[in-house]
């Protein structure tokens, strides 16, 4: 309705400047019809186009959160650590699910239904589509959108990642490295341009230091010498 409105309104505007009667003088209507052709060629081309984006992305009744980095950086993992520890709605339906198959037996299902199934493998572009996961608390709703890699074969995936951003009212950028994320040059975009262009302007982005411990241990010591 929002946006229907707005549209509504532009639209209203544009047909008012429009229907003015010519000008007199020849230069000054030139200068007028110039002007008339920029205004109706920005509405089509820019305008519209963005307003329907919006219409197709922007969500309003929850919050939404995208992760989103570097491919093999742990953004499944980290989501499917939330998912398990807030109780999402379908990864509880699915700890049942995986329980009726442990009880006959099947293999197969099992595989399928074990938490951590949506974590990659170790190949690149494991995750090629946008999944999308709804929790909440108290009163407060809020999704969790697992965004495919950003270091990946982006050509595949490139739009998706696009209408994950444009939907997220925050970004957690997910990177494996303590290092600060890089400029590209005149051949190769880097890490910041990527974000930059798919960034939407009401967008907060937050990194988010993955750090791989393979033993817990090192994580008590870390405790302790803090």
């Amino acid at each position: 309705m929002l946006y229907d409105d707005l549209e509504k309104s532009i639209n209203e505007a544009a047909k008012r400047f429009f229907s003015m009667p010519p000008m007199t003088c020849e230069e000054l209507e030139g200068l007028r019809s110039g002007i008339l052709d920029s205004i109706n060629r920005f509405q089509e081309e820019k305008l519209n186009p963005a307003i329907q984006e919006l219409k197709d992305n922007q969500e309003w009744d929850k919050f939404t959160i995208a992760f989103y980095g570097e491919t093999g950086a742990g953004k499944s993992t980290i989501i499917e650590s939330l998912r398990i520890k807030l109780e999402e709605p379908t990864k509880k339906q699915q700890q049942l699910n995986f329980l009726e198959a442990k009880l006959v037996n099947n293999e197969e299902l099992l595989e399928q239904l074990r938490d951590g199934a949506i974590i990659g493998d170790g190949r690149s572009d494991y995750t090629l589509e946008t999944t999308s996961y709804d929790f909440s608390y108290i009163d407060k709703k809020f999704s969790i959108l697992d965004v495919p890699g950003i270091e990946g074969t982006e050509k595949k995936v490139w739009n998706e990642i696009s209408k994950a951003i444009s939907k997220a009212h925050a970004v957690f950028y997910v990177t494996s490295s303590p290092k600060p994320l890089q400029i590209g040059d005149d051949n190769v975009k880097g890490t910041l341009e990527k974000i930059k262009e798919s960034l939407g302007a009401q967008t907060g982005i937050y990194g988010l230091y993955n750090k791989r411990i393979k033993n817990p241990i090192v994580l008590k010591k870390t405790a302790y010498s803090q």
